[in-house]
This record gives C-alpha cells, sequence and structure tokens, in this order.
C-alpha cells in the first residue's frame, strides 16, 4: 500500500481479514490454500481502496479498540486516542470511592464513559453530546458493550442546565485552533470530524470555559473536573484561575510526556 510502509501494510491487511472476512493470523497460515468467494474479494477490494485515499482503517472496518472494548465509530465520531484512555485510567485511579456519579461533556463514541463504566460498574455514569449522529453511535455502543449510561443530548456552549449534579464532570472538549490546521495528518483533516476537533483562534479554551461555569452549579461539594488539553494550552488553562473559583489545577503528562490532562478541583 502507497501511503504505508512494510509494516503498516502487513498489519493493515491482517485487519482486514480479520474484521471484514473473519480469517485470523492462524488462518491465514492453515488455510492458505483456501480461494476466496467473489464478494470476499469485493469487500477487500473497497476496503483497500478507502484505505489507499488515507482513510483511517478504523472507520474502513468500522470498529476501534479503547480500554479493553470493542467499539463502533464511523465518520461522525473521533477515533479513540490512546491518551484519552490514559485520563479514563487516571480519572479511575484518582477517585477511590465505591459510590460515584459521572458527566462524560461531548462523549462522541461514548468512549470515555463506556471505558469508566468497565472500570468501575458501581458508579453512576452519564453522557451527552450536541451531536444526535455522535449519540446514536453512543447508543450503540452501549447495546454493544452491555454497559448502562444515560445518555442525553447537550449544547455545551449554550445550555446552562444539567440534569443533576455530579461528583466529576470530565470532558476531551475541541481545543485545536483552526490554524493549526495544516499541521494535522490528512487522515485528521479529511476524515474525522470537524465539530469535534476545532475551535475559533481566538477563543480556543471556550469548551473549557463553559464546562467550568457548568461545573461551578452541577458539581457536589468535593466534586472534581477532569480534562483532556491540548499540550500547549496547560499554562492557559491555568490563568483560568484568575476567572473561576478554582483551588487546585493540576496538569499531569502522558506517556510520551506531553502535558494532556488536567484536574480541577473547584472552591466551595
Amino acid at each position: 500500500m502507497a501511503f504505508y510502509d512494510e509494516r503498516e501494510s502487513s498489519q493493515l491487511v491482517k485487519i482486514l481479514f480479520f474484521d471484514i472476512l473473519g480469517i485470523n493470523a492462524t488462518d491465514l497460515i492453515s488455510k492458505a490454500e483456501h480461494r476466496l468467494s467473489e464478494s470476499e474479494i469485493l469487500k477487500l477490494h473497497f476496503a483497500t481502496k478507502r484505505l489507499l485515499k488515507g482513510e483511517p482503517v478504523q472507520y474502513v472496518t468500522g470498529k476501534s479498540f479503547f480500554a479493553g472494548l470493542e467499539l463502533i465509530v464511523g465518520p461522525d465520531v473521533l477515533i479513540p486516542r490512546p491518551e484519552t484512555e490514559e485520563l479514563v485510567g487516571k480519572i479511575c485511579s484518582d477517585i477511590e470511592s465505591n459510590e460515584c456519579s459521572v458527566l462524560d461533556i461531548g462523549t462522541g463514541s461514548g468512549c470515555i464513559a463506556l471505558g469508566i463504566k468497565s472500570l468501575r460498574p458501581n458508579w453512576k455514569v452519564s453522557a451527552c453530546d450536541v451531536s444526535e449522529m455522535a449519540l446514536n453511535i453512543a447508543k450503540r455502543n452501549v447495546e454493544r458493550t452491555k454497559l448502562h449510561i444515560n445518555l442525553f443530548k447537550l449544547d455545551a456552549l449554550n445550555s446552562s442546565v444539567l440534569p443533576e449534579k455530579y461528583d466529576v464532570i470530565v470532558s476531551n472538549p475541541p481545543y485545536i485552533p483552526w490554524r493549526e490546521k495544516g499541521s494535522l495528518s490528512s487522515r485528521v483533516i479529511d476524515f474525522e470530524p470537524h465539530l469535534a476537533l476545532f475551535v475559533e483562534d481566538q477563543h480556543p479554551l471556550i469548551f473549557f470555559e463553559r464546562i467550568l461555569h457548568l461545573a461551578q452549579k452541577y458539581l457536589h461539594d468535593d466534586g472534581v473536573v477532569f480534562f483532556e488539553i491540548h499540550e500547549s494550552f496547560a499554562a492557559e488553562l491555568t490563568a483560568l484561575k484568575d476567572k473561576y473559583p478554582i483551588a487546585t489545577l493540576e496538569v499531569y503528562k502522558d506517556m510520551q510526556g506531553k502535558d494532556r490532562m488536567v484536574k480541577i478541583k473547584l472552591s466551595k
């Protein structure tokens, strides 16, 4: 495959055979003489064409793995990232209580909410998104994983009301300024939803500020807010202490050493 090196191409072939034809690596060896049917050849042909146009393999197969879960994904939601999985792990390791109510704002595929629920089955987990199409995918993932979370529609930028109070509010909101569009891979720009990626250059922290505004009213005492953040905006987020009643703000690095997570505790 022209856009992939030899290692990537080999891995993609295995993924296509397994996810599209149900043939695993062992079968590829033990059934080397097996002849593919015409319909199987066509499926591989069209999948390969999509890959050669740069479309992410997760969209081609319609699935992505996250926190041990196999989730449905499509062009209406972001592909779950490893750093987001780190955020889920951070929340579940930091909150020791056996009972906890969590709201995931801007849930997309539902990966954060479902990841948390899978690790903390006793917690009450809710998730919301402004996109009906994203919520439909999240609903399918709830049904697929059989993990119960409460889903509802919310426009975080324009809403001042939440259904209830929570112990934890978490979000991986849009945080990439449009001016950085040119630095991103074409696989991201051409295929992933811009609604979930970009914010206006003049106000890159708009979602963080709106969510903190909601948290002032809808976070229980001793509750916390977790964000996934732009690696370059830790200082700007820390400066929000001048605008919001923030008691503590802790920045955490991901496994690549980048500032990618923030934990905020508001003043009472």
